[in-house]
């Protein structure tokens, strides 16, 4: 089919616009109106629309998986449409609603819902590749976990330092202490 007759296909019809409020002119008063210049188109023109409808119209023979549309049995009342979680459960409630309906009825056309059990998908990716991705996850934990321990030990090392300092001067204090008594009794035994 040529753009031409296509264009023409889809051009309305003065028979499309029955109702239609036009204007024609012709160069001679008294002449047959043959020149179509201007036309307003009523609004709402409803025998139009019914008839544009009827050639646009899917048949109502076709199987349902060709259209795969459902209707929701039941409306969603929702009280305060503002209110995000609830408007949210609605759409998900309705949504799950349409998926088992929809299941159903490609069951009932024989057609098959579910892979089968032994199905196997041939991967995009090589298994090379998949191989480098694993390996650079690997190593990406392994950094991960190697930065984690020096961490640690730095932490430790730090305590430990903290722990050495208070222990040197404990040590230094009980030597203090020490040297403080020996003075004593040598005082008090030359004396």
């Amino acid at each position: 089919m040529s753009d031409s007759e296509s264009e023409n296909e889809q051009r309305l019809t003065l028979e499309d616009l029955e109702g239609s409020d036009t204007e024609m002119l012709s160069g001679d008063e008294d002449g047959p109106m043959d020149i179509l210049t201007q036309q307003r188109v009523t609004i709402n023109n409803e025998p139009a629309l019914k008839r544009l409808r009827e050639q646009i119209a899917l048949p109502t023979n076709i199987p349902w998986s060709e259209t795969q549309s459902i209707t929701s049995t039941q409306a969603i009342n929702v009280t305060d449409p503002d209110d995000d979680l609830n408007r949210e459960v609605a759409f998900y409630n309705q949504a799950l609603e349409a998926a088992v309906l929809g299941r159903d009825r490609i069951r009932k056309e024989g057609g098959v819902f579910e892979r089968p059990s032994d199905y196997f998908a041939e991967m995009i990716k090589t298994d090379d590749h998949m191989a480098k991705i694993r390996q650079r996850l690997l190593d990406e934990n392994a950094s991960i976990e190697a930065s984690e321990r020096a961490k640690a030990q730095r932490e430790l090392k730090k305590f430990g330092k903290k722990v050495q300092t208070e222990k040197r001067l404990e040590r230094e204090k009980a030597k203090a202490d020490a040297l403080d008594k020996i003075t004593a009794l040598k005082k008090s035994t030359y004396f």
